[in-house]
């Protein structure tokens, strides 16, 4: 870049002087500009990521104890279900399953508990899922709480290969912070006479 002056030649060297004072002035002054675009130092940094960590395994944990109250209310319903077949077993004299899918009521159930069952399934795998995640914020959250301790000691590659591990983290639970993610249209079920056979066993 060229820096004109507004000084003439023939105004002295005093004037010529003031000129090259002022070139200095805007070298010095563009030299620093950069350091205001430069990324945050390593310790402020992960201190970001430990106060991203905290958050995300709170919003996990919230999501766990939700998938697991909904999936007690569907234990409840299946016990209600099943007791309804019993005594609809009991008061008919029923011997089989071929007998028991006659009874509308009773079918009905079968089929309802084998549902359900499926549902249950799915949310075990997702309360799985979230636990896991859970576990890994929660050595992520003290691993980097350790080494920010140590910090002035790191070399930059083991600073950013944590955060890069935190960050695969992060983004694959993040989107389980705000929705629970369960796919309904993808539940295994089982065959409805085993599902009698569960009812009669008292295994649901």
């Amino acid at each position: 870049m060229t820096h004109h002056c507004a000084c003439r030649p023939a105004s002295g060297p005093t004037a010529l002087w003031f000129c090259r004072l002022l070139l200095l002035a805007s070298l010095v002054l563009c030299s620093f500009a950069p350091d205001t675009l430069q990324a945050a130092p390593p310790a402020a940094a992960l201190q970001q990521r430990l106060a991203d960590i905290s958050l995300l395994h709170s919003q996990l944990q919230e999501k766990i104890q939700n998938a697991e109250a909904l999936r007690e209310n569907l234990y409840d319903e299946v016990k209600s279900l099943r007791s309804e077949v019993l005594r609809l077993k009991k008061e008919k004299g029923i011997r089989s399953f071929a007998d028991a899918v006659e009874i509308p009521r009773i079918r009905y159930n079968l089929t309802l508990i084998r549902e359900i069952k499926g549902y249950i399934a799915n949310f075990n795998d997702k309360i799985r899922f979230l636990r896991i995640g859970s576990d890994k914020l929660y050595y992520l959250y003290h691993q980097a709480e350790d080494d920010l301790r140590i910090i002035h000691t790191l070399n930059d590659h083991k600073v950013e290969a944590l955060q890069a591990q935190i960050e695969g983290v992060v983004e694959a639970y993040l989107p389980e912070a705000h929705h629970l993610l369960i796919d309904f249209n993808r539940i295994p079920y089982e065959p409805p006479k085993r599902i009698w056979e569960e009812v009669l066993r008292g295994t649901q």
